[in-house]
């Protein structure tokens, strides 16, 4: 059975492209913070895979809260900001992965399908 993964970011055209990018596995995409915790209420996935810069927290938070209320869902960011600034929330574990924007699609696919 495919991995199910959330996608979140505010713009729609890079969830589409993400939807597309991460075809291999049941994508369901969420357009805020509200929006995803919604659906991790209301279904089951494997992993979320979100945006920093999400209006109006931000994806660090967002990620915060699924690791208290979804311990077992595997966490990723990306960000156009360079990874150094979220050292301390990879090392924690916090933060499975991170990929900075623009996206490399190879290691994008292989990180987050890499449990499927």
């Amino acid at each position: 059975m495919p991995a199910r993964i959330l996608v979140v970011d505010d713009d729609a055209a890079i969830r589409r492209a993400l939807v597309r990018t991460l075809r291999l596995a049941d994508v369901v995409s969420a357009a805020s913070a509200d929006e995803a915790l919604r659906e991790l209420s209301a279904h089951a996935f494997d992993a979320i895979l979100t945006d920093y810069g999400i209006e109006p927290t931000n994806g660090v938070t967002l990620l915060q809260d699924v690791a208290l209320a979804h311990p077992k869902v595997r966490r990723y960011l990306m960000s156009g900001f360079d990874a150094d600034r979220f050292s301390s929330h990879l090392a924690s574990g916090l933060i499975l992965g991170f990929y900075a924007k623009p996206l490399d699609v190879a290691a994008l696919r292989s990180g987050v399908l890499q449990n499927e």
